[in-house]
């Protein structure tokens, strides 16, 4: 299933990322980390939420998990931070 996400195109079913007409190449786990948060839109997601979805069983650091959001934003262009929001001391949430 395709979700227009900004001016990008998530493809779930084939895990691929267009933007501008062009595939982007994104990194397994923040691809994954972009998929979890288009599935949950507009619900304020825990960062041990999002932790235990994209890292399960294993242990990683909140850097890791900054990081890929940041890789997120960037891969879908969302240079405001109007997409994937930070919520102060709650987590992140994926505005549609």
């Amino acid at each position: 299933m395709a979700h227009q996400v900004g001016n990008s195109v998530i493809d779930l079913d084939r895990g691929t990322l267009r933007r501008d007409g062009g595939i982007v190449p994104v990194r397994p786990k923040t691809f994954e980390l972009l998929a979890y948060l288009v599935r949950n839109p507009g619900r304020v997601l825990s960062k041990d939420e999002l932790l235990q979805a994209v890292w399960p069983r294993t242990i990683v650091t909140e850097d890791s998990l900054t990081q890929c959001i940041r890789d997120v934003r960037k891969c879908i262009g969302d240079e405001t931070q109007s997409l994937v929001r930070t919520v102060p001391r709650r987590g992140y949430m994926f505005q549609a």
